[in-house]
C-alpha cells in the first residue's frame, strides 16, 4: 500500500489526488492519504521518511520507495 502526503490548498497535491481517481484505486487498499500540514502528526511522520516537508509524498510501504 502506498502512502500519499498532501495539505489543502496545494496544486500538486490535487493533481496527485485526480491521478489516484482515475487509476480508480481503493482507498485503504491501495493507498492511504495522509494530510499532512504544519503542526501535524502527518507532517512529523513526514518528515521521518522524507526528511523535508515537501508535499505531495508518496511513500510505499512494501517496497520502502519513497
Amino acid at each position: 500500500m502506498i502512502k500519499v502526503y498532501v495539505k489543502d490548498g496545494c496544486p500538486y497535491c490535487d493533481k496527485v489526488l485526480r491521478k489516484i481517481s482515475e487509476l480508480e484505486l481503493t482507498d485503504g487498499k491501495d493507498y492511504t492519504i495522509i494530510n499532512a500540514p504544519a503542526g501535524t502528526k502527518g507532517r512529523i511522520e513526514l518528515l521521518k521518511l522524507g526528511h523535508i516537508s515537501q508535499v505531495p509524498f508518496i511513500y510505499d510501504e512494501e517496497a520502502g520507495i519513497k
